[in-house]
């Protein structure tokens, strides 16, 4: 009797060290940084308190008067290839923790198998010949379980975690930053293609003043030298032109990209 005692004693007692030793992990845990930096109570133009509104979710777009920009953003949203890249990081990430916390669980496999055989009879009847037809079923299962005893599943699970909180940033980072460059580059062009109106306007107004002033040259109104200024200016306004479409192609072809379009 003090045997059987002394023994489901012992069993106790190791699973109890089991236990104990699965609750120990290696190494520190994490201590978040003491950074002595003063940073300001409030902001300029800061949501309100209490709002829920986090910065990526704010149109800010929308304080400009482009109505192309909503489609500009949702492009850029649907189809930057550095956005896809970001977000395929978090599927990873959350796929990866998924494993390392299901690996703290008892893993159980199941295995079916299905078998037909089917075997020829010969010499029952003189020239007949059958066959029989053997069904065979098997069915297994098998169960693991890995003891964490220094904590190397539950630093995994941080560990995946952490990694997902780092992925999560990043995509909302990488959103931030080609969303502004892209409404950057759109407003760019918008600019571009003013300054192109504008010069090819004053190209204009210098062949009407060159014709004018030719004219006035022919009667002797006008000294050749001011004929000269004229052709001169306009010259330089004309060539202005190609320097203002070269900008606005490689602008137009920077922001395709950004909208994840072939240039």
């Amino acid at each position: 009797m003090k045997v059987r005692h002394l023994g489901g004693l012992i069993l106790f007692l190791t699973a109890m060290l089991f236990w104990l030793c699965s609750c120990v992990k290696v190494g520190p845990d994490y201590a978040r940084p003491d950074i002595n930096v003063k940073v300001p109570s409030n902001y300029i133009n800061a949501p309100q308190k209490g709002s829920g509104t986090t910065p990526e979710q704010l149109q800010w777009w929308e304080l400009f008067p482009c109505p192309g920009l909503k489609q500009i953003i949702n492009q850029v949203r649907a189809r930057n290839w550095d956005i896809r890249q970001a977000a395929q990081r978090v599927v990873e990430a959350q796929a990866r923790l998924r494993y390392t916390h299901a690996n703290r669980f008892p893993w159980v496999t199941l295995e079916a198998n299905a078998q037909r055989q089917e075997r020829p009879v010969i010499g029952i009847m003189p020239g007949k010949s059958f066959s029989t037809t053997t069904d065979t079923f098997l069915l297994s299962a098998a169960a693991s379980y890995e003891l964490d005893l220094w904590g190397r599943l539950a630093r995994a699970d941080e560990a995946a975690a952490a990694e997902l909180l780092r992925a999560e940033e990043n995509l909302r980072t990488v959103q931030l930053s080609v969303e502004a460059e892209a409404v950057t580059q759109y407003l760019k062009l918008g600019i571009l293609k003013r300054r192109l109106y504008i010069a090819q306007k004053r190209a204009e107004n210098y062949r009407k003043t060159l014709k004018a002033i030719e004219s006035r040259y022919e009667i002797g109104l006008t000294p050749l030298l001011e004929v000269k200024k004229a052709k001169s200016a306009l010259s330089q306004a004309e060539a202005a032109i190609p320097l203002v479409r070269a900008e606005i192609a490689r602008t137009a072809q920077f922001l395709s990209l950004l909208v994840g379009k072939y240039p």
